[in-house]
Formats: structure tokens, sequence, C-alpha cells
């Protein structure tokens, strides 16, 4: 029996999949490296054979190894079904579209989260300039200022977490 598999995370040169039921298949997880010897462009397997956990880092499309996968008979792969979008992927579309054109716009100068940092670093600065130096207003646009463009660093790798 080939076991089954779903897509937990995708990423560029990383593929998390999920194999159920956690635990079973510990023995087929810890010898899965071997059958990807002849499947060039994956960089490192990790195994957590206790969660059901196997982590890709490749240098190629996710979608070649997923055929890989399936062609060979390794996991089947199962795609769980979409619901409806929620809030928050609403505003991140949007965010990113925004991100987009920034970007474009500044010819990849900056991007929405640079663009936040200045405008609000200039109404901090705005504000001192009026004598609200007591008030909470210009330094909490700081403070905002200094979160969003910490967290906006166009090359940082968020790392994977696993949840359970």
């Amino acid at each position: 029996m080939i076991p089954e598999a779903h897509i937990v995370h995708r990423a560029p040169n990383r593929l998390r999949l999920k194999v159920a039921p956690k635990g079973v298949y510990e023995g087929y997880l810890r010898a899965l490296p071997e059958k990807f010897t002849s499947f060039s462009g994956i960089d490192e397997i990790q195994i957590n054979p206790l969660t059901g956990s196997v982590l890709f880092k490749h240098s190629r499309n996710s979608e070649e190894i997923i055929d890989f996968v399936r062609k060979q008979g390794i996991f089947e792969i199962k795609v769980k079904p979409v619901g409806p979008p929620s809030v928050h992927n609403g505003v991140s579309s949007i965010y990113q579209e925004v991100d987009r054109l920034v970007h474009s716009f500044s010819n990849g100068s900056t991007n929405a989260g640079g663009l936040a940092f200045i405008a609000l670093l200039g109404y901090g600065v705005i504000q001192i300039g009026r004598g609200n130096i007591a008030g909470p207003a210009w330094y909490t646009a700081f403070w905002y200022a200094l979160n969003i463009f910490l967290k906006s660093q166009p090359d940082e790798i968020i790392p994977d977490t696993e949840t359970e």
C-alpha cells in the first residue's frame, strides 16, 4: 500500500509533505532518500518520522518533484479541498499587488514596506516639527516604521515552522 501524503507547504526551493497517519510509516520514511538517487536537483531531504513530515530542499520546480513522487509510486499525493478565501488571504493579495507596483515603480529600489517606513518616518518628523514631542504620535510612528522596515527586508528568509 502506498502512503498518502498532503502538500502542507510550498516556497521557492522548499516543499513539505505530511504523511498520514503520522508515525505509521517510520521505516518507509527513513528509506525515502534512496528513492531519490536518480532524481537530480534535490539538495536535502529532512524527514521527521514521528510527525510524518518530509521536507525537500531543492533547486527545481516543486511540481517536478510531485510528478516524480506520483510516477514512482512513492506517495499518493492528496490535494486538500480549497475553501473560500479568508479575509487574511484577500488583504494579503492586495498587499502583494501594492508591493509589486511599488517595486516596479521604484525600479526595484524599494517595496511597500520600505514606502511605509519612509511615510511613517516622515510623519514622525512632521510631528516633532509641530512640537508634538511629548505625545505618543511621533514615537509610535517611528516604532511602526522600524517594525515595518525590519519585517520587509526583501532577501530575508522566514524559517518554515512545523505545526501539528
